[in-house]
């Protein structure tokens, strides 16, 4: 028999900060989506999968690049609000 908490996915979380003086595109691969992070801003990347696993993020001088892994939802919150969500998983 499993246990209950076995068959829940796996939360893994990181803040992206723009503590610039100019805007920062996020783009969440692979579904190729833009989004604009504004300066003074942190958005926090949710990432929901069957394993835990950390959440690849590329930093650029004006981007950052945020990797969905396997089998995972990710989502992305501004001060507590979802803006954004991937769907399907990624397979």
């Amino acid at each position: 028999m499993r246990m209950a908490s076995s068959l829940r996915n796996q939360k893994s979380s990181i803040e992206l900060s723009n503590r610039s003086n100019s805007p920062k595109t996020v783009i969440v691969e692979p579904w190729a989506e833009e989004l604009v992070l504004l300066p003074s801003e942190t958005w926090l990347v949710v990432c929901e999968s069957p394993e835990v696993e950390p959440i690849p993020v590329d930093l650029y001088e004006d981007a950052f690049i945020v990797h969905g892994v396997k089998r995972s939802i990710v989502r992305i919150f501004s001060r507590g609000e979802e803006i954004w969500t991937s769907f399907p998983p990624l397979e």
